[in-house]
């Protein structure tokens, strides 16, 4: 137990320690250690400022030390591992961490903390048991889940890490992220109703993200919803994010299917200005094309989509309209 003062004294270095001031922060902490001696709270502080002063040495000895004083171990290990993972030591931190799930009574957080350091070292089978060993301590851990669906999407699972994100979204629902990666699964997979429905959960967050709002967007213009509310959608993401290419190229799409292709050209040459190899891009930038007349434009870039390779339908329609394209222009 700390007095006030002690509190107040942290605080203050936590403050000074987010805005940088390593000064001020290690003025508060020899303070606040004066005034509570040993503390593993201090320690663990003192550790992370030397961490940022990459000072290594000094810093794991002081969470070694905190890891002494305390009854749960896992936010010193979690920031013991954050250290390690600085110095390209992973490794080392599933190994310590590992030396303490023997003494982990029910506490699924550490599996977890070993699943997140093998999925930085691609050790995704290793990374799936912890997650599972977790869940079988705790099955209501949405970190646990988020992580499976993490370990899915990057084996290329994408209904599994889709139900996973979705299970992480339901168990937590105060964080957006499950749901906004879940909703850009079914986006993927262009199940537009449950993109749809995920990414309304996670623009129902505040602040809501901005991504959320550009697939909201995305989504309901291609389940035919009101195009009205989708264009306030892509335009406050477009002002939140004003330099991500999915959503200028999500805007885009919106005023290219409100008859509007001469406000989606320059988007979407924004987007492919970032992302050049994206298909999805250039197969905008010919439709926005042929639909505002430039035919040559239009037939180059939709050929270019092709060659890099487009979902099916995207690709019938690149098709469709290449042959329109091809077709000689009618005379009076």
């Amino acid at each position: 137990d700390f007095s006030e003062d002690t509190y107040r004294v942290l605080a203050a270095a936590d403050a000074a320690m987010l805005n940088h001031d390593m000064s001020r922060a290690q003025m508060a902490l020899q303070l606040a250690g004066q005034l509570s001696p040993g503390s593993a709270a201090v320690l663990v502080r003192q550790a992370v400022l030397d961490g940022m002063r990459k000072n290594y040495a000094k810093a794991e000895r002081e969470y070694q030390t905190a890891l002494g004083k305390v009854k749960d171990p896992t936010p010193i290990l979690a920031g013991l591992a954050q250290l390690y993972v600085e110095q390209n030591q992973a490794g080392k931190a599933i190994r310590q961490i590992r030396a303490y799930t023997g003494e982990a009574d029910g506490n699924s957080e550490l599996f977890v903390l070993l699943a997140q350091l093998n999925i930085l070292q691609n050790k995704l089978e290793p990374a799936a048991a912890d997650c599972r060993r977790a869940l079988k301590m705790d099955d209501k851990n949405p970190r646990a889940y988020f992580y499976l669906g993490r370990i899915a999407e990057l084996q290329g699972n994408d209904e599994t890490a889709m139900q996973d994100y979705a299970r992480a979204g339901q168990l937590y629902p105060s964080d957006a992220l499950p749901d906004l990666l879940a909703g850009n699964l079914a986006r993927k997979l262009q199940r537009w109703s449950e993109a749809r429905n995920y990414y309304q959960l996670a623009v129902n967050q505040t602040p809501a993200p901005a991504r959320a709002q550009s697939g909201l967007a995305r989504a309901m213009m291609e389940l035919g919803e009101d195009p009205n509310v989708a264009l306030g959608l892509a335009q406050q993401a477009r002002a939140a994010a004003p330099s991500d290419p999915v959503i200028a190229d999500d805007l885009g799409w919106v005023y290219f299917k409100k008859g509007m292709p001469r406000l989606a050209i320059p988007l979407f040459q924004q987007a492919i200005a970032k992302e050049p190899k994206d298909a999805d891009f250039r197969f905008h930038l010919g439709m926005a094309y042929s639909a505002a007349g430039g035919k040559q434009e239009a037939r180059r870039w939709l050929l270019s989509a092709r060659r890099l390779g487009l979902k099916t339908s995207e690709a019938q329609q690149a098709d469709r309209t290449l042959a329109e394209l091809e077709k000689p222009s009618k005379t009076k």
